[in-house]
């Protein structure tokens, strides 16, 4: 049994006092480097110690680098466990 939808005739208005909508966003405020790091930490995590099970390993979403990108951190970090890990 489906109720009828019904509006009120009359609209009720109020003041509401100001405040910051803005949210701290901390992640805003990051350097590419610094992002870059975050994406290959969790690359890491999830072809390393995450655990998956078999069927829904397909389902895992990693972030792709280009080349370049990958050079550059290479050079910067020569023996990185991170590095070495999404450089197939």
């Amino acid at each position: 049994m489906k109720k009828p939808v019904t509006f009120k005739s009359e609209l009720d208005i109020s003041e509401a006092p100001y405040y910051d909508r803005k949210g701290k966003q901390k992640w805003a405020k990051l350097t590419p480097e610094q992002k870059l790091e975050i994406r290959l930490e969790l690359n890491y995590f999830k072809l390393s110690e995450m655990q998956v099970h078999p069927k829904s390993l397909q389902n895992n979403q990693y972030y792709m680098f280009l080349p370049e990108t990958l050079d550059r951190m290479m050079k910067k970090r020569k023996n990185d466990k991170l590095v070495k890990a999404i450089s197939f």
